[in-house]
């Protein structure tokens, strides 16, 4: 039904799902260490995004590469030190090495980490610009502008220099991760996807961040059996993180996979009780499951929470109708209509409802007063 949209996965800025401190979030850029979703206050760094490294403490991945660079014997242990948020153990470390060895780029590229990480900013930019500068073809200070870039919301200048990493190494999956978010929030869903699957090139199973982000985009061009497919055999039904959790539920609602739909969808509302979206998630689930009575009356309560609210009245007139509560529905609908919703497309349910219950007179003459004024197609 045109009334009824997709259940949206609250992006970036909307997000009521998970709350993180800008501080974490800062750890989580450049130690991408991390057991759930980070959003920053005010940033495009508000996704299920930094996940993908959460294996990063083991040593499997290191934000700062050290290998065949200039004082990295000095600096074996800095990326320890970040994920232990140790920054002015790691400030004293790189000053020392650039004091020993001053065109050291390595060392320049760990201090703008670290002043980043201690809210910095301009310090940061400037040990990063020295950092490129001193070594062009390292992609690590390119990103980590970028990351910055789009912290303080100068998304032009940003989305320049994660180019810029891509086009110096095309493999740094934190560049095409990052552009991937830019992408999205431009709605530009198809190129999105594209560096979200390059972001997510060599990640093992267990990083979830990326994974959520590609779903979401692969939802919004309408994939959502792809999405499906590739996030639930990483997002166990016990995971503890709502955004995730919605994505998915998403994907299996458009899907058919009401079952599967409904138990995402309660989990989220277990881990968010308040989260409404969830709620409704979960009666639409139940609607389709052929459960409308169970549905009906969680819908009357999140109804009465938020009169306002058109996709819940919207809901609630769809079950009304399921259930054959006809005044009901046309009550429900009159509501939808007056917060926003189509009378034409409300119509053409009421006459689907009576040529699926055979009623032909009744939905023929809906049909007729549509195309005698000029709201319905003769041919639909």
């Amino acid at each position: 039904m045109a009334y009824l949209k997709p259940l949206a996965v609250s992006k970036v800025k909307q997000s009521v799902f998970f709350l993180f401190t800008a501080g974490t979030t800062l750890l989580l850029l450049f130690c991408s260490v991390c057991s759930a979703i980070p959003v920053a206050n005010n940033s495009l760094l508000n996704t299920a995004n930094a996940l993908e490294d959460q294996s990063a403490s083991t040593g499997n991945t290191s934000i700062i590469q050290l290998a065949n660079r200039v004082g990295a014997e000095e600096l074996n242990d800095v990326n320890l030190l970040l994920q232990q948020q140790k920054t002015q153990e790691v400030i004293q470390k790189a000053h020392l090495t650039i004091a020993k060895k001053p065109n050291s780029g390595l060392a320049y590229e760990v201090l703008g980490a670290a002043l980043f990480m201690s809210e910095k900013w301009p310090e940061a930019i400037k040990a990063l610009e020295k950092a490129k500068e001193l070594e062009p073809r390292q992609s690590g200070p390119y990103t980590k502008l970028g990351i910055i870039y789009m912290e303080k919301g100068q998304i032009d200048i940003a989305q320049e220099f994660l180019l810029k990493a891509i086009d110096v190494n095309d493999n740094d999956r934190f560049a095409h991760q990052r552009l991937g978010l830019l992408l999205e929030d431009q709605k530009d869903y198809n190129q999105a996807i594209v560096h979200f699957r390059k972001g997510l090139e060599g990640t093992p199973s267990s990083y979830l961040g990326v994974t959520v982000n590609l779903a979401r985009s692969l939802n919004q061009v309408n994939k959502y059996l792809e999405a499906a497919d590739l996030l639930a055999p990483r997002l166990p039904v016990g995971s503890t993180i709502p955004e995730a959790q919605l994505v998915l539920a998403t994907s299996f609602y458009k899907t058919g996979q009401y079952d599967q739909a409904l138990e995402r969808f309660q989990r989220v509302s277990t881990l968010q009780p308040e989260a409404m979206p969830a709620e409704l998630g979960i009666c639409m689930s139940l609607r389709k499951s052929g459960k409308a009575s169970a549905a009906l009356p969680r819908l009357e309560k999140l109804v009465k929470k938020r009169p306002d609210w058109l996709p819940g009245v919207m809901e609630l007139g769809e079950t009304q109708l399921t259930l054959g509560q006809l005044q009901k529905a046309q009550d429900s609908f009159a509501t939808g209509v007056r917060l926003g919703a189509d009378a034409v497309t409300i119509q053409k349910r009421f006459a689907t409802y009576y040529l699926d219950k055979k009623q032909f007179d009744k939905a023929q003459k809906i049909y007729l007063h549509l195309i005698d004024t000029g709201k319905g197609d003769p041919e639909s």
